[in-house]
């Protein structure tokens, strides 16, 4: 449990700061100066809006990542501690 909360944070804190520093160096370059006094506004709004999509893509394929990487077997292990035996996703897959 604590490889998949190290990995989901720090996959979702990585594509966030990305996803929000391309905003804020391609949005001036992207012509939101058009919009007049409202390009600032715009601006803000689409880097508020990249962190929780950076965040969110992020934590996801972090999970995803941490899923594909860990053998079958230490997930099957895991199961018996956690007592979620009945869960398929914590049996070996043939």
């Amino acid at each position: 449990m604590g490889l998949y909360a190290i990995n989901i944070s720090t996959a979702a804190t990585a594509i966030s700061l990305l996803l929000s520093t391309a905003v804020l160096f391609l949005g001036p370059r992207a012509g939101l100066q058009r919009m007049g006094r409202w390009s600032g506004i715009a601006l803000i709004g689409a880097y508020v809006l990249a962190i929780g999509v950076g965040a969110l893509i992020g934590a996801l394929n972090g999970f995803l990542l941490t899923r594909k990487l860990l053998p079958q077997r230490y997930l099957a292990k895991l199961g018996d501690y956690t007592g979620f035996q009945h869960l398929a996703c914590f049996h070996q897959r043939d």
